[in-house]
């Protein structure tokens, strides 16, 4: 899985023999063959670290409007803190981060915001349902049953916003429920070059 500033992809390699019975590939799924002629299924979200960075940039804005001005970075960094200090589990904000929309969704609704109550408007834990979402919108575009069918046994993370953030960390192990290993790298050649290795 990569999941950097700019988007978010999450694929796996299938068998060499595999042909694709209709109607699958889902209409969320790509797949793309290598010069090996390996397959590669790969969800197409339109959502991603992208989200999280039109999160930041507004409310770098209202800071602005406000008279204030605080820097990204530093609006980075306070969000993951509040959030992960925020365990609280007595209200659930439920955020679906679809911004920009989804391929297969055309024509739906964009981002959602659920269950809001005067509890839950804190940004910790406004932050915590924004990375809840992601890795939820994630998760119904490629399922951990799919994973789990093709003999996926952990996930390769990899990308700034996945690898810098230890709360998207932990939602993406507590939803998929798989090992994770973790990238040093920031970018998706990193989390392509670790999966392939095995097979090279």
């Amino acid at each position: 899985m990569n999941l950097s500033t700019s988007s978010a992809q999450l694929s796996f390699l299938l068998p060499e023999d595999f042909k694709p019975p209709p109607p699958c590939p889902p209409p969320q799924w790509s797949t793309s063959r290598t010069s090996r002629d390996d397959t590669w299924p790969w969800p197409l979200p339109l959502n991603g670290g992208n989200v999280l960075a039109a999160f930041v940039k507004m409310l770098q804005q209202w800071t602005h409007e406000l008279g204030l001005g605080v820097p990204e970075s530093k609006i980075w960094e306070r969000i993951t803190a509040l959030a992960q200090d925020d365990t609280s589990t007595d209200t659930e904000m439920d955020i679906c981060p679809t911004l920009y929309g989804e391929r297969h969704r055309f024509g739906e609704q964009r981002a959602v915001v659920r269950n809001i109550d005067p509890y839950s408007l804190g940004l910790g834990k406004v932050s915590r349902s924004l990375f809840r979402g992601l890795i939820s919108n994630l998760r119904s575009m490629m399922p951990r049953e799919v994973l789990i069918e093709h003999g996926i046994t952990r996930i390769i993370g990899s990308g700034t916003a996945l690898t810098k953030n230890p709360v998207l960390q932990k939602e993406l192990e507590m939803q998929y429920d798989l090992p994770v290993v973790y990238g040093s790298g920031t970018d998706a050649a990193v989390g392509v070059a670790l999966s392939v290795l095995p097979y090279l």
